[in-house]
């Protein structure tokens, strides 16, 4: 199976439609600009501490109840994994699981049900 058929966040196979958000907007450089009493305006320019912000957006596809159950697994491990999308390869850490009144703890979701979903995460530096 091609990469372009699946989306590997650790080993935990998700849709291949999710959407990827946060590649191309993120600028690894910071700006402040303040003036000074007189008028004048001082910038200061800094490298971003951390990495880019990813997300995995459920907008285009979906995620299972036992698939974001794995997430979870792999989020209380503390370590960063890799997420291998069709967009590239990175090594992240998860952040969290959002979801609209999604408790996947909750017994009354079946593994195989479908929910819509956001997975933050953020690039490993």
């Amino acid at each position: 199976m091609a990469l372009r058929d699946k989306i590997l966040l650790g080993q935990v196979e998700l849709d291949p439609d999710l959407a990827l958000r946060g590649l191309l907007n993120w600028n690894p450089v910071q700006v402040t600009a303040k003036r000074t009493i007189d008028g004048l305006l001082i910038c200061d320019t800094d490298s971003m501490q951390g990495g880019r912000p990813l997300t995995l957006d459920g907008s285009g596809g979906y995620f299972t109840v036992g698939q974001l159950r794995q997430v979870a697994a792999l989020q209380s491990m503390g370590q960063p994994v890799l997420l291998q999308h069709h967009q590239g390869s990175f090594m992240v850490w998860i952040l969290s699981i959002d979801g609209e009144d999604l408790w996947i703890d909750d017994v009354d979701y079946a593994d195989d049900d479908q929910v819509s979903a956001k997975i933050l995460m953020m690039e490993a530096a």
